[in-house]
């Protein structure tokens, strides 16, 4: 199969992820959602390890330090500011503006490792940049009117723009690291890493309250909030199923024999996917202005997969 159906293939793989993701707020509390989603990963992850070659040999350090610090930056700190957002944004414009990603990772593989820009990627980043742009005009225009600073600095809007920014240099450190790695022993890490860093955070979160409901801490145990129900738990199993573990797969595959510059934007097409899926089944409407934004970012990153080499 050719690298660029992999990326597609990826791409709507992360929408379905993303489709998961809003469908289980309020059965689940972010942290937990996350913890659920990376331990089902690792769990599919380790077995496909296990069952198959195993581990090819030995791997540099320097590159399981880039794997490592992805896995971390990436889906834990990136995710978590995503999923913060979500609740106050449709995930038919928070996972377009999250998917900007692509252009902190075009950058530095750029700055990094020396893949050269033409007038093509150019455009299709100009076209990425304009069409979160709008798409963030359309989540603006169903708030109470503001001034364009304002719109900017909404809390919503930067959460995923830190996130994306997250994402970004972690899908670059994903790439060093597939220097020295299969794609199955980078996803393996890229899955096990985030599972232990949130199980661990939500057992230290969960003693934490514990023992400050124990001692009678003002305020503690007086607001009942969701931390993950068997809702919350299916859809996450769902969400790793589709993106961490087929998607991210077939991603790395593609990032081990292609150029970041051309796979990167690809994957990043999920925008088209995600505005298809949200509005047949989550009901969600995007109007002139949002169908206009995702083609923005559907054709650049057809301008950049295309002639952007």
């Amino acid at each position: 199969m050719p690298l660029e159906w992999l990326a597609l293939v990826a791409a709507f793989s992360s929408a379905l992820a993303h489709l998961a993701s809003k469908k289980a707020v309020g059965a689940a509390s972010p942290p937990a959602f996350l913890a659920a989603r990376w331990t089902t990963g690792a769990l599919v992850m380790t077995t496909v390890l296990l069952v198959g070659p195993g581990w090819g040999g030995y791997a540099p350090s320097g590159s399981l330090a880039a794997l490592a610090a992805g896995a971390v930056l990436g889906p834990v700190v990136g995710w978590l500011l995503y999923l913060r957002a979500l609740p106050r944004l449709d995930v038919s414009v928070a996972q377009p503006i999250f998917s900007s990603s692509v252009l902190v990772t075009m950058a530095l593989a750029v700055a990094f490792l020396g893949e050269q820009p033409n007038a093509f990627t150019l455009a299709g980043a100009a076209l990425i940049v304009g069409g979160v742009q709008l798409l963030q005009g359309v989540q603006a225009s169903r708030q109470p009117k503001l001034s364009r600073w304002q719109r900017l600095r909404h809390p919503a809007v930067l959460l995923v723009l830190g996130g994306a920014c997250c994402l970004g240099v972690s899908s670059f450190c994903f790439k060093l690291g597939l220097n020295a790695l299969t794609p199955v022993e980078t996803n393996w890490v890229r899955t096990t890493v985030p599972a232990m860093v949130l199980l661990g955070g939500n057992t230290l979160g969960a003693l934490r309250g514990a023992a400050l409901q124990r001692a009678g801490a003002p305020g503690v145990g007086s607001a009942k909030g969701v931390w993950l129900t068997w809702r919350g738990l299916g859809w996450a199993a769902l969400a790793s199923l589709a993106n961490d573990v087929v998607g991210w797969l077939l991603r790395f595959v593609a990032l081990k024999h292609g150029l970041v510059v051309v796979v990167e934007p690809l994957a990043s097409t999920g925008p088209l996917f995600v505005a298809l899926l949200a509005t047949t089944l989550l009901g969600e409407r995007l109007g002139r202005r949002g169908w206009l934004g995702v083609g923005c970012t559907v054709v650049g990153a057809v301008l950049l997969a295309g002639w952007g080499r």
